[in-house]
């Protein structure tokens, strides 16, 4: 179902996320995901995320 998704640009801003799904990665127009001041822990961004998805830009201040 994520692959459905069809954005370059996803802001989940301000939500209180404590956790990203590893299948965010499988978006495959996704280039920036912006995950600003939530509740993430820097482990709880996947690794798969980085290094097997076609994000360019990780924004992740104040979590």
């Amino acid at each position: 179902q994520i692959q459905a998704i069809q954005v370059d640009e996803l802001n989940l801003n301000d939500n209180r996320i404590a956790k990203i799904s590893e299948q965010i990665r499988l978006c495959p127009r996704l280039k920036t995901l912006r995950i600003d001041r939530n509740n993430l822990a820097l482990d709880a961004i996947p690794a798969g995320l980085l290094t097997d998805s076609n994000l360019s830009l990780l924004s992740f201040e104040g979590n």
